[in-house]
């Protein structure tokens, strides 16, 4: 699952997802990076000299849309987050952009290109489509490090491989009892993994 949260330095945050904000994510076009070459041309010369070549800066678009015909005050609800989207990509202000799929979290030091742009969406009813364009000094992503913590103990006798059962019974009894804690602001499907006695690593 793909999402974004935008951490803007004002203090403001907005988190754009396939689920689970009122911002739903429908595309995201990180462009292609251009670079720049240091050329050399001299006459009577066959062909050129190139010393030198280095990439220009990031950009990326975010495109969603905002739906809000199930909430009790639809048009409210709609201009609240509309100013509240706004204000967080305020060109004035840089931010950090943090990018979560299914490889990773990775961050980019970004700001709006421009304060983000709205179109109301006639055949969806109460739905208004945003697009936002990112702009950063780098041109690459930063992966984020991963974080592992272990969990405990289990006794059970489990046979592999192994699925989540259909009734929710529980996989294992983790001896002591732990919480693996999303301290962030956007879903993160953890990965378990499972080692026998002797340490070896028996599922992914």
């Amino acid at each position: 699952m793909r999402s974004f949260e935008f951490q803007s330095d004002s203090g403001l945050s907005v988190t754009i997802a396939a689920c689970e904000s009122p911002y739903v994510l429908s595309s995201f076009n990180t462009w292609q990076l251009q670079s720049r070459a240091q050329i050399v041309e001299t006459p009577e010369m066959d062909g050129q000299r190139t010393y030198g070549v280095w990439r220009k800066n990031r950009k990326a678009t975010i495109d969603g849309f905002i739906d809000t015909a199930k909430t009790p005050e639809p048009q409210r609800e709609m201009d609240k987050l509309r100013q509240a989207f706004i204000e967080a990509f305020d060109p004035k202000y840089f931010g950090t952009l943090v990018f979560q799929n299914c490889e990773g979290l990775y961050q980019l030091r970004c700001r709006a290109y421009s304060l983000p742009t709205f179109r109301k969406d006639k055949a969806e009813g109460l739905v208004y489509r945003f697009s936002v364009t990112l702009e950063g000094d780098e041109p690459y992503f930063v992966r984020l490090p991963e974080r592992a913590a272990p969990l405990g103990a289990s006794y059970m006798n489990h046979r592999f491989p192994w699925y989540l059962p259909a009734d929710g019974a529980p996989f294992a009894i983790i001896y002591p009892e732990a919480v693996a804690e999303n301290t962030s602001k956007i879903p993160i499907r953890p990965v378990i993994e499972v080692f026998d006695t002797s340490g070896a690593l028996v599922n992914i």
